[in-house]
Formats: structure tokens, sequence, C-alpha cells
């Protein structure tokens, strides 16, 4: 049985190939899970949901919202 590629997507300016995409799940989609999907050939990962209220008061707490990660790879607050 031969493999044929899935040709890749563009979502606004940016290019998803492997049109592979992790759907958010809460309590599983952390950063560590979502780098080793990448690793994996997941061309598009996001984080789990969260709540906006927590949003808000990491804002008020610090002015910004907390970032961490890198090229291709971040989370927000935690």
């Amino acid at each position: 049985m031969s493999q044929v590629p899935l040709p890749g997507f563009t979502l606004g300016t940016h290019r998803i190939d492997p049109p592979l995409v992790l759907a958010p799940m809460a309590g599983i989609t952390d950063l560590p899970f979502r780098r080793i999907c990448r690793r994996y050939g997941i061309g598009l990962t996001v984080t789990e949901m969260i709540a906006s209220r927590a949003v808000d008061k990491a804002v008020e707490k610090k002015g910004t919202l907390p970032f961490i990660g890198k090229k291709g790879d971040a989370t927000l607050y935690g």
C-alpha cells in the first residue's frame, strides 16, 4: 500500500503543512504534549482552553499576558 501525502493548507498568512491539526483538549494539550505532537508531525497545535477570568487576573497583576515558548510553540498563561 503506497502513501499519498496530503496537501497542506493556508490559514490566513500561515502555511499549515502537514495538514494535521491537534484539537484543544482541556487538561491534555499542555506545552509538553504539544511539543511531542509537533515532533511526530502535527502541522498545527493549539493550547487548551482557558478561562477568560484567569487571563484577566494575570493582566491585572502583571500588566501583560504571560508568554512561554519559542518560535512556533507558545503558551499563554501557564
